[in-house]
């Protein structure tokens, strides 16, 4: 499991690293393209399948989370910390959700490689449920926030 998070881990690395090199590389703009849609597309697979293992391979300990508080402190960080990002976020309706959304989905994969070098394997069984959690609450969320830009934009247009 540990050599799944480090590989998974590298490959949104390197996605991030190339998101951030100056598009008018060595390549050129079709070359860097290909491999930076490459490399984002290899990063959610790597991403999805981690956190598919993780649930399936811990589904047991995952259940016994269920009787402990455990669930119920993720629901309260995930909700305080969408709340309070969102009233921070300014003026400009766009940024409040950005921030809103973006503060309350926090690094699990940072999280996991920490937990992975320091922790049992308890801990990576919660940060999973915390981020199974996440997912959970925060599309519903960034679906409802979506709807009210849109009709925002369309009042305005109107």
């Amino acid at each position: 499991m540990l050599n799944l998070i480090c590989t998974s881990t590298h490959i949104v690395s390197f996605d991030i690293i190339l998101k951030s090199i100056n598009h008018q590389s060595a390549w050129g703009t079709r070359g860097f393209v290909i491999v930076t849609i490459t490399f984002a597309s290899a990063s959610n697979i790597a991403i999805i399948v981690l956190m598919a293992l993780g649930v399936v391979l811990s589904f047991d300990s995952m259940i016994s989370l269920v009787g402990s508080l455990g669930i119920l402190a993720a629901i309260i960080l995930l909700v305080i910390a969408l709340a309070i990002s969102y009233l921070m976020g300014g003026s400009d309706p766009g940024v409040e959700r950005v921030m809103g959304l973006g503060t309350a989905q926090v690094n699990i994969s940072a999280a996991l490689v920490v937990a992975a070098q320091n922790f049992d394997a308890d801990v990576i069984t919660y940060l999973i449920g915390f981020a199974v959690i996440g997912f959970i609450i925060l599309y519903p969320a960034a679906g409802e926030l979506g709807k009210r830009m849109k009709r925002m934009e369309e009042e305005a247009a109107a």
